[in-house]
């Protein structure tokens, strides 16, 4: 008796490295480059903390993006087996929705926790946006 057996689940890293999608993170890191560029074209001064707080930001944003919008598709139904494309993972089942909601969560407390010592000793402009919210 010959008979198929079903494909075998990808193990949890790779499951996530899926929905995540590594091969869009390029395009998040192009605009901290030419942002980096025009302020070292303006003559400041490199912070490689700023330069690296920049990145981690603009790639968990990018991440978050990502897992954002395997969420919706699955809703909304928008993943049918005719799409082309990576591998969704919601639609493929291979994370629940609530899994992904989770992510997402984590993924926006990692930006805000990133950013935090650097929020804290802004510049100028923090320094404007913060006195603005404690006069209201």
């Amino acid at each position: 008796m010959t008979g198929t057996t079903a494909p075998a689940r990808p193990a949890p890293l790779r499951v996530w490295l899926h929905a995540i999608r590594p091969r869009t993170l390029p395009a998040a890191t192009a605009a901290v480059v030419v942002g980096l560029g025009a302020a070292l074209a303006t003559g400041a001064p490199f912070r490689p903390d700023t330069a690296l707080g920049c990145l981690a930001v603009a790639l968990l944003l990018q991440v978050l993006s990502n897992l954002a919008n395997d969420l919706s598709d699955f809703r909304r139904g928008a993943d049918t087996p005719d799409r082309a494309g990576p591998t969704r993972v919601a639609a493929a089942g291979l994370v629940s929705e609530r899994a992904l909601e989770l992510a997402i969560a984590l993924t926006i407390a990692e930006c805000l926790t990133s950013e935090t010592p650097r929020l804290v000793s802004g510049g100028s402009i923090m320094r404007t946006a913060c006195g603005m919210m404690t006069s209201l």
